[in-house]
Formats: C-alpha cells, sequence, structure tokens
C-alpha cells in the first residue's frame, strides 16, 4: 500500500495523482507503517493530496515519532517549539531533540542553535536552554535570568523553572513557600507543574502530604499529555502506594505513555508482561524488549550541544 501511494504521489511509472496517492498512504498509516506515518503528516502540513491540516499533520508526526521515525522526531520537536499543530511546550520538545540527536540530528541541532536569534532556537527557547544548562550546573542566578526571559515572552515552562529553582535547598536565596505559590500559579496550564506538585502532595516534600491533591495534580497532567505524570500515576497503582495496587490502572498509565516511560515503568510494565499482570497476554519477548531499551534523561544530550558564550 505505502509504496503505490508513493508512486502516484510522486508520479513514478504512473500518472500523478497526490489525492490517490494518499488513500494508499493513509491505509499504510493506520496499519501502523512508520514510513506512512511519517508521509501522512508531511502531506496534512502541505496540504497535499489532503486538506491542510496542521493539527493531522501533528498527530501523525507524533505517531511516526513514536514509531521512532528519527526525521519525525526532529520535526516534533519544532513544530512543540513554535505551537505548530500543538500548544507550544518547551519541556516535550526538549525530550524529542534529544530522542534525535543520537540518530544523526546533532549537527543539524547545533547549526540552527549557532544562528540563535532569528530562528527556532532563537530566544525565548534558546533562553530556556541555556536556563536548562545553568540549572544542572547549579548557577541558580543565571538560571533565572533566562527562565525570566522565558516567563516574559508568554511562555509557562519560565514561571515553572522559577518555581522549581526558588524551591531547591542549594539556592543560596531558598523561599519553598513562594517556590510552591509560583508551582501553584503555573500549574493552571504547565502539564509539568502539575506532575510537581502531584509528585510533592504524594510524597509531602514541600507540603503536607495529601494524596487526593496529589491524584488530582497527577491526573490532570496525565490527561494534558505529561508521560512523567502517567508513569508515576502507574508506578502507585503498581505499587499500591497510596491507593489500593491495581495492576489493570497501572498499565492503562504505562500504555497511555506510548513508550515514554521512565525506568521504573519499564521494569514494572516489563513485569506486567511477563506475568500477565493487568489483563495483559503474557508476552516474554515484548517483556525482554522493554527492559533493553534506553530510558535516559534525553535533556542531557541536548545540553551537551548548548554553547554558554
Amino acid at each position: 500500500m505505502f509504496y503505490c501511494g508513493k508512486m502516484l504521489i510522486d508520479g513514478l511509472g504512473v500518472k500523478k495523482d497526490a489525492q490517490q496517492g494518499m488513500i494508499y498512504i493513509l491505509k499504510a498509516a493506520d496499519a501502523g507503517f512508520a514510513n506512512a506515518e511519517y508521509l501522512a503528516s508531511q502531506a496534512y502540513y502541505q496540504g497535499n493530496g489532503v486538506t491542510k491540516s496542521n493539527t493531522q499533520g501533528y498527530n501523525w508526526l507524533l505517531k511516526a515519532a513514536l514509531s521512532g521515525v528519527s526525521n519525525a522526531q526532529y520535526q516534533l520537536a519544532q513544530k512543540m517549539v513554535i505551537g505548530d499543530g500543538c500548544p507550544v511546550n518547551y519541556d516535550r520538545a526538549t525530550y524529542w531533540f534529544g530522542r534525535s540527536i543520537p540518530a544523526g540530528h546533532a549537527v543539524a541541532f547545533k547549526k540552527e542553535f549557532d544562528k540563535a536569534e532569528g530562528t527556532l532556537y532563537g530566544s525565548p527557547y534558546h533562553a530556556n536552554l541555556k536556563g536548562l544548562k545553568y540549572y544542572s550546573q547549579k548557577d541558580f542566578e543565571q538560571a533565572l535570568k533566562q527562565f525570566k526571559i522565558v516567563e516574559k515572552a508568554g511562555i509557562i515552562e519560565g514561571k515553572t523553572m522559577t518555581a522549581v529553582i526558588m524551591a531547591n535547598k542549594d539556592y543560596s536565596k531558598y523561599n519553598l513557600k513562594k517556590g510552591v505559590k509560583l508551582l501553584k500559579e503555573a500549574a493552571k496550564t504547565d502539564p509539568m507543574a502539575m506532575y510537581l506538585l502531584g509528585a510533592m502532595y504524594e510524597a509531602g516534600k514541600g507540603v503536607e502530604a495529601d494524596l487526593a491533591q496529589a491524584k488530582s495534580y497527577l491526573e490532570q497532567a496525565a490527561k494534558a499529555g505529561n508521560p512523567e505524570a502517567m508513569c508515576y500515576l502507574g508506578n502507585m497503582y503498581y505499587e499500591g502506594r497510596g491507593v489500593d495496587k491495581n495492576y489493570d490502572e497501572a498499565v492503562r498509565y504505562y500504555i497511555m505513555s506510548e513508550g515514554q516511560l521512565t525506568p521504573d515503568a519499564a521494569k514494572h510494565l516489563a513485569a506486567c508482561y511477563e506475568n500477565g499482570y493487568g489483563n495483559l497476554e503474557k508476552d516474554t519477548q515484548k517483556a525482554e524488549e522493554l527492559l533493553k531499551n534506553s530510558y535516559k534523561n534525553t535533556t542531557e544530550a541536548v545540553l551537551k550541544l548548548v554553547p554558554m558564550n
């Protein structure tokens, strides 16, 4: 199906017919063929053979990225930076840049970043990455300056990261009360802030432990598409931590993350496949694949390419 569609779209050996070609491409994409998912994303963004729809383009781009297409991962990150067919989300953009870099996109990323101003990587995303790098080096004052640029540009992650710094005991001007206040403000719209607050309420760190509040924030974050929150909730149900142990719910949240698992979540999901927990059919091969995959923090790969001048 895919190759028939590609021939029709490109006019290779047949009369060019992008509309008919896309019928085949979409059938292949619906069947989970990664290259078809990627081609469908490009078609919708460009309006080639289908009615132009950036939202549909983004949806297919995400599917292709999850299927492991590195070009899709890189482009998905670009779309998330500018909000093309999706909400602006610097946190997930950095995640997907990090996924694409080991697959050969380091040079492209560095080249674009070095151009900085006036490009995709100019302020405020440029400032956000520099802020993250300063934060990783515990240069909190410099990090705050960068995150203020992000916040002034109307990007909520700037406030979230400012809150994180304020609540960090290593910061010389540590102010937990202010950090929690800012985090609650950011959590009105930022999935990452929702997740962080949920984790704080569950663990009783910085706030009084409150499982109802924890679940509320974590569920909001998961609903908003935050994979860390999905994995956190999955772990709570898998371990019976603050909730009744429920493998069905654990598996539901792990599957919801669509492969964007944390290390603990991957181990738990592997155990579910191995033992048939959560109504999963026993699948030792799937369990082994989950354990073999790398679940490193992809942000590190991105920050290595960020100059500090």
